[in-house]
């Protein structure tokens, strides 16, 4: 039997070491990093584009590095996929200890985030890439967020109606997370895997007292965008409800009901919080609004990299490894006021000229 135990050893060994990993990889979400410590990391946070939410997410991003002493360095492409891979491309393995980034071409950048990784810790946030071999993802529970909306749309028409969806594509992952389970929630059928295959989305669907009309895609493009809306208008004139998944798509929906004249016969149900989507709410041609927390998923962000800057032993790039998941709410006409004075908390002060 002795010829065994270098064996039992090793296995032992390996079993140690997965137990402590994943110790590790369970750390108290509220653990913070002393900011005294002496390695400062350098992180580079590559934004999706230069609208509000990600404006946030910087907001966020500049605060956790500087309570958690890190130099951080922020990207802001133009919005394409090919803008956010160049910015990607051109982040320097010499000077970067730490990426962050939400990345928008899941075709494109799914091999570049995993070399990357190899050669840097990269936490990617709001969108993930779990078949790459990025090291943590934070993000919004996008489920939570198409329940919530379906939960707004039951609560606009309780007898039912004609519903269209508006959303940036089907290809990211959040997207196609926050879409399935709209439709699941609204329809009462169990919400599938959201890597299951489905019938094309663009058709429509009928569900009891709902139907939908078709999911209209704009490749995040506002100008599309508002495009679809208007389109929708006109050859759906008996529509119910518009429900905008995206972000822009909320402010894009308004216009093309305004321009039509159905501001009061058409429903609204937005995501995010627009400037345009929260005025909407407080002139009631808005039903409400899921939001999400790009502050805190900026800030949360940071702190997993500096988390992993600091402690190799959990930094190892594994396919698909752990999230850090953030919840979403409803904002209405009932906490608007609210919502509005928590948020102007968190935005940095004016400097007076």
């Amino acid at each position: 039997m002795l010829h065994h135990k270098p064996l039992f050893w090793l296995t032992a060994a390996v079993a140690l070491g997965a137990a402590a990993y994943v110790f590790m990889s369970s750390r108290n979400a509220d653990e913070i990093i002393p900011a005294n410590t002496t390695f400062r990391p350098r992180l580079t946070l590559v934004t999706a584009g230069p609208d509000a939410f990600h404006q946030q997410v910087v907001e966020g991003a500049k605060k956790a590095a500087e309570e958690l002493n890190a130099d951080l360095q922020v990207e802001v492409p133009d919005g394409t996929g090919a803008g956010q891979t160049a910015a990607l491309v051109a982040c320097s393995t010499e000077n970067i200890d730490g990426l962050a980034v939400s990345p928008l071409a899941p075709e494109d950048q799914t091999s570049l985030l995993s070399r990357l990784a190899f050669q840097m810790k990269v936490v990617t946030y709001d969108n993930d890439l779990p078949s790459s071999l990025r090291h943590a993802y934070v993000g919004t529970n996008n489920s939570m967020g198409g329940r919530l909306a379906a939960d707004l749309v039951e609560k606009a028409l309780p007898d039912g109606g004609k519903v269209a969806i508006f959303i940036g594509d089907n290809e990211r992952e959040n997207a196609k997370i926050r879409r399935q389970a709209f439709v699941s929630a609204l329809s009462h059928t169990r919400e599938a895997a959201w890597d299951a295959p489905e019938p094309d989305p663009a058709q429509p669907v009928e569900m009891g007292k709902y139907s939908v009309v078709g999911t209209f895609f704009d490749g995040s493009d506002p100008q599309k965008a508002l495009t679809n809306a208007e389109g929708v208008l006109k050859d759906h004139p008996d529509l119910d409800c518009m429900v905008a998944l995206y972000g822009y798509n909320g402010p894009a929906c308004l216009k093309a009901l305004k321009s039509a004249g159905k501001l009061e016969d058409v429903r609204l149900i937005a995501f995010d919080e627009h400037d345009a989507t929260l005025a909407g709410i407080e002139e009631g041609v808005v039903v409400g609004t899921v939001v999400q927390d790009p502050y805190l998923m900026g800030y949360k962000a940071i702190e997993e990299l500096c988390r992993f800057c600091r402690k190799d032993a959990v930094a190892l790039p594994l396919q698909g490894m752990g999230s850090f998941t953030l919840a979403c709410v409803v904002i209405d006409k009932d906490n608007l006021a609210q919502f509005r004075e928590d948020a102007a908390k968190r935005l940095p002060k004016k400097v007076e000229k």
